[in-house]
Formats: structure tokens, sequence, C-alpha cells
């Protein structure tokens, strides 16, 4: 062979590397591509999938929470009653015995709570 055909082989063979390594430049950066925006919807569908399940988490909570004050509450309020029921109960049998010590005593604390607003 003779060094000019050496050379345009070599030449051709070069450029027939350059195209494709533009190619393979070309192919990674669509891949990168494809990567990066197939990975952006996967943490994005994640993303919405935790957010759901957080706030069913958080209503789950919140309707624990206050399903137990309800139920603080109804404790509270039936205890009272029975409080007031007893003390009732108590006061009932002295009232009617002496009247008169039930009105004074009675007028005696509205007169301090009037002295205290």
């Amino acid at each position: 062979m003779a060094q000019s055909d050496i050379e345009k082989s070599i030449h051709s063979t070069t450029r027939k590397g350059e195209e494709v390594a533009g190619q393979a430049k070309s192919a990674a950066s669509d891949v990168k591509e494809a990567v990066v925006s197939g990975a952006a919807s996967i943490d994005i569908s994640g993303l919405r999938d935790e957010i759901a399940k957080l706030g069913q988490s958080v209503a789950s909570l919140i309707q624990d929470q206050a399903s137990s004050a309800r139920d603080q509450v109804a404790r509270s309020a039936s205890a009272a009653q029975d409080s007031v029921k007893s003390f009732e109960s108590e006061m009932r049998p002295r009232i009617q015995q002496n009247p008169w010590a039930a009105v004074g005593i009675a007028g005696l604390v509205g007169f301090l709570f009037g002295k205290m607003s």
C-alpha cells in the first residue's frame, strides 16, 4: 500500500471514529435525559403517595384524639353530675330541718360573690 492510501485509510477511520464518538455522546445525552425525567416522575409520584399516606395518618390521629377528648369530657360530666346529686341528697334534709338558716347562708354567699366582682 502506498502512503497516500494509508493516510486516506487513517483519515477515513478517524472520521468514522469521530462520527461514532459523536453518536455515542448523543446517545449518552439522550439516556441521561431519559433517566433524569424518569427519576423526576418517579420521585413526584412517590412523593404524592407519601403525602397521601401522611394525610391519612394525620386524619386518623386527629379522629383518635377527638374521640379520646369526647370520652374524657363525657366521663367528667358524668362525675360532676354524680357529685351534684350526692351534694343535693346530703343537703336536702338539712335545708328541710332549718330553712331560715339555709336562706341566710345563701344570702351571705350571694353578698360575698357580689363584693368580689
